[in-house]
């Protein structure tokens, strides 16, 4: 699976946005879409960069930490 999609598909039941992640990370909006149709092919510092983002929106959203159901939300992606 493209590490991109995974990313997305584990922060859209959490209501967090890849237009979120994109920009927590500083990513630009059109370069991710580009990786999730298979267009271009993103760096390992560029997923590492969204992986960070989908970790710390999570963070922010439950500031007491992660429950039990929510600790295998964000996986590290390997390309």
């Amino acid at each position: 699976m493209n590490p991109i999609q995974r990313i997305k598909d584990q922060a859209k039941p959490l209501g967090i946005t890849m237009t979120a992640i994109c920009a927590h990370a500083g990513i630009h909006q059109s370069q991710a879409s580009r990786w999730l149709k298979g267009r271009a092919r993103p760096l390992y510092e560029s997923v590492e960069a969204l992986e960070t983002a989908l970790a710390e929106l999570i963070a922010a959203k439950n500031p007491a930490g992660p429950g039990p159901e929510r600790a295998e939300a964000v996986q590290t992606v390997t390309i």
